[in-house]
């Protein structure tokens, strides 16, 4: 019996250290793995602070060619903030720090570029978005 029960033992220890070059070996690629993940996440944050950096550029380019446009023609008569319906209650600027004002000429590039981006590159992405609409949010100013 005495010789059963040390063998067991024997047998118990070796399963033992199995398992525990086993779970060293599952901690290591666990390592690993969360290594590749703050890689990945740090560079995720990078392109977005990059494209943030890009849309701030953007936005003071477009400001800037405005005010061109409306030395040039005039604010009342710049072709980009003429209205962009005859009837001003079919579309109106969905959300943000303009919700409900008419839509112009800027405003309908901008929107529908918007839209065409959405359906053709997010909607599938983001099902709980049920439109281009949902998709635009509240604290962006366009």
């Amino acid at each position: 019996m005495a010789d059963f029960l040390k063998s067991y033992a024997v047998a118990e220890v070796g399963n033992l250290r199995r398992d525990k070059v086993g779970l060293r070996n599952k901690l290591q690629k666990m390592r690993d793995l969360r290594g590749e993940d703050a890689q990945e996440i740090f560079d995720l944050e990078y392109s977005i602070d990059i494209r943030a950096a890009h849309q701030e550029a953007s936005d003071a380019r477009v400001e800037y060619l405005m005010d061109l446009l409306d030395q040039a023609y005039g604010a009342d008569k710049n072709p980009a903030r003429i209205p962009a319906y005859k009837n001003p209650d079919d579309m109106r600027i969905p959300s943000g720090d303009r919700e409900g004002e008419v839509v112009t000429m800027s405003d309908h590039i901008y929107l529908s570029k918007f839209a065409e981006v959405f359906s053709t590159q997010f909607a599938s992405k983001w099902k709980h978005a049920k439109s281009w609409k949902d998709f635009l949010h509240d604290k962006i100013s366009y």
